[in-house]
């Protein structure tokens, strides 16, 4: 999955569509054909010189290179891009995250050989992902894989990445418990311990846990899948979700949160949240499998667009594959559990997933690229990117910078000017608050000591 010349493939998109636009005699295609244009040319001047592009700034009777607010879907390329290196053994649920602070996602699932956590690096050099064969990583406990479900977030605020096990149901089937993973070490040379109290929320059954900041207060939300089974025998499925208030999570649980519907028949699902449509607020992705009516299968993506807020969000009825993320199977059932992620780091959200095939016990990482780019127009091309850390973050930013700096301008994924930050502390590691920007992907210009620098992040 590596490639001669960085960015190479994404040059010869931009070629084609302009090829595309010049021959073009529909409007409405033309105008379709310059928005995707202007998202990958500005997503590649930010990296490559203005000599490289020069002649891609100009399309006969057309400056393309300017400033737009623009509104779009996603669009996800199909067939997904295979980064297992080799068949992988059980089903898992795999969760991305930059965990050493080395500015790229990493993969991490729970594998059922080993009883451990599997650690996939990325080791990405150009424009294609590339990834290590799974670890063992030294820096998780291993005596918390009793299910395998598990979710990352900042859930403490202290600037680095924390993960939240489920751990089971109580025996009297009234609560669920997960135990938190505190990172007790840096952004950088991660260390995980069990933290002190466990979260123990109401229900009973197997929950697949997501992190998400779902009524946009601020903080990162419990929200997921829960299959549970009663003591009478029913068994049931539902999407359920958690509030944070102060740090405390329920305990009651609001089973179908906010129109969030299981489809009839459902036998397993998993939800993965995040702006799909771009208009501001979060949305949810599911898969959903089950029988409806008897003797009719049904193996899924859907998308539950948020129709209320951010603050108060409402979710409509599921929408089958959509932006193009259509799920083939034969007659033979495939489980798949999804997450939402910027994997490639080019700004928009792509899918990651897990497929699994419960005859042949085999399972595959699978990778559905974004296809729309949704980049800054800014011209930066003699910058070089900074790392920062956690990424995507939700309230403290740090950005690993070798010289003083003096100040911080950021803009939105449309360009805009949202936040400057002024000062100079003369550290080598700065820390820096978001929490007041919205949900997004954000860039950030770097000044100071004769010295700049580019940086771009996701807030969650």
């Amino acid at each position: 999955m590596t490639m001669h010349k960085p960015f190479a493939r994404k040059m010869r998109q931009l070629s084609n569509l302009r090829k595309r636009i010049i021959k073009a005699t529909n409007t409405s295609l033309c105008k379709q054909l310059l928005i995707r244009y202007q998202r990958l040319l500005n997503y590649l001047v930010t990296r490559l010189t203005y000599r490289k592009l020069a002649r891609f700034l100009i399309i006969p009777g057309l400056f393309v290179l300017q400033s737009q607010d623009l509104v779009q879907a996603q669009n996800f390329s199909t067939p997904p891009i295979d980064l297992s290196n080799a068949d992988l053994q059980g089903f898992a649920r795999p969760v991305a995250a930059d965990i050493d602070g080395d500015g790229d996602l990493d993969i991490f699932y729970s594998d059922y050989e080993t009883e451990s956590m599997a650690f996939v690096e990325n080791i990405s050099t150009g424009d294609e992902l590339e990834f290590a064969d799974p670890t063992i990583p030294s820096f998780f406990p291993s005596e918390f894989l009793d299910y395998g479900f598990f979710a990352m977030g900042d859930l403490d605020e202290d600037g680095d990445l924390d993960v939240v096990f489920f751990r089971g149901s109580y025996d009297d089937g009234t609560q669920m418990v997960f135990n938190i993973l505190e990172n007790v070490g840096t952004a950088t040379d991660p260390q995980f311990a069990d933290g002190e109290l466990p979260i123990v929320v109401e229900g009973t059954g197997i929950m697949l846990p997501n992190l998400a900041d779902l009524d946009a207060d601020g903080d990162l939300d419990l929200v997921g899948a829960l299959s549970a089974e009663t003591y009478d025998g029913t068994d049931s499925i539902s999407f359920v979700y958690f509030e944070n208030t102060d740090g405390i999570f329920g305990p009651q649980q609001t089973q179908g949160p906010l129109n969030l519907a299981v489809l009839p028949g459902a036998i397993l699902t998993d939800l993965t949240v995040g702006d799909l449509d771009l208009d501001g607020d979060m949305d949810v992705l599911s898969f959903q499998g089950g029988e409806f009516p008897a003797g009719q299968y049904f193996f899924n993506y859907f998308f539950h667009e948020n129709t209320g807020t951010a603050e108060s969000p409402l979710f409509a009825a599921p929408v089958a594959s959509p932006f193009g993320l259509m799920f083939t199977t034969d007659t033979t059932p495939l489980l798949s559990f999804p997450h939402l992620v910027d994997l490639d780091m080019d700004g928009d959200l792509d899918v990651l997933a897990y497929q699994y095939d419960p005859s042949a016990e085999i399972g595959r990482m699978l990778f559905y690229e974004n296809a729309d780019e949704v980049m800054t127009s800014i011209l930066q091309t003699d910058l070089r990117e900074l790392q920062v850390y956690p990424n995507p973050v939700g309230n403290l930013l740090q950005i690993q910078a070798d010289f003083s700096v003096e100040s911080i301008t950021i803009y939105t994924a449309a360009g805009k000017n949202v936040k400057v930050i002024e000062g100079n502390n003369g550290d080598e590691l700065h820390q820096i608050s978001v929490s007041g920007l919205s949900r997004g992907t954000y860039f950030g210009v770097i000044s100071g000591s004769e010295m700049r620098g580019r940086i771009r992040f996701v807030k969650t």
